[in-house]
């Protein structure tokens, strides 16, 4: 197992726009409040950027180098990092919930998937950590419950999911957060992915971000970022 360091990621904010075809309608004449057509200065997005999963950063660990080496003519991992940041005003109606949304495309050749994700599952809002723990197989350690290598155990009081990765080892993962009755959204969470394709793979990945807010029913908003992420799995 090693620990890989959290990079300095600059966060952009994201002008979400109402998404008509996903927001639930109030009968006519009902009183509820109107959308406002863009929801700005709510979310910011950090990142996304991708490193390559290479022999010399997995060397500090002989199985994962091991892993990494048996398979040089196949297979190549690119290591995601990003965060996403909920921001807003004390009376800002509360976001609902949000997800941020990847679709890889390999172009003629195969699409990535994601191989791991982290957090996988958290039930309170995660504290932040300066270490991401791969271990073998290059799955990250300790994703479940308390995200970011951070364990936690569940408690009856903590049985609502606040964040989950949705997904895995397919070519369009997500994460979603949700408000429970514990935690709203806000704050600031870092995530990770080891995207897997084969040897010589140029992709690329849509990143769309989407927000639910509520007034007195729920309004949908999305935004896909302006340049994909590019992928070469061409090392």
């Amino acid at each position: 197992m090693i620990d890989l360091d959290l990079p300095e990621l600059t966060s952009t904010p994201v002008d979400l726009r109402l998404d008509e075809r996903l927001t639930r309608h109030s009968a006519p004449g009902s009183g509820a409040p109107a959308a406002p057509p863009v929801l700005g200065g709510r979310v910011a997005l950090g990142g996304p950027i991708a490193a390559k999963v290479s022999n010399a950063l997995v060397q500090k660990d002989p199985e994962l180098a091991a892993f990494v080496e048996s398979q040089p003519a196949t297979s190549r991992y690119m290591l995601l990092h990003l965060s996403v940041t909920f921001m807003g005003a004390e009376d800002d109606p509360p976001l609902d919930t949000a997800s941020v949304e990847f679709a890889m495309d390999g172009g003629t050749g195969t699409a990535p998937i994601a191989w791991s994700m982290t957090p996988s599952l958290v039930t309170r809002a995660s504290q932040v950590s300066q270490t991401l723990k791969v271990g073998p197989q290059l799955k990250f350690f300790g994703a479940e419950v308390g995200g970011l290598g951070v364990e936690r155990s569940r408690s009856h009081q903590s049985d609502e999911v606040f964040l989950e990765a949705l997904r895995e080892l397919r070519s369009d993962p997500a994460w979603e957060f949700s408000r429970t009755r514990f935690d709203e959204l806000r704050g600031s969470h870092r995530l990770a992915m080891i995207a897997h394709a084969p040897a010589g793979t140029t992709a690329r990945a849509e990143v769309t971000v989407r927000a639910n807010v509520r007034l007195r029913r729920v309004f949908s908003y999305s935004a896909p970022l302006p340049d994909p992420i590019q992928l070469s799995f061409d090392f």
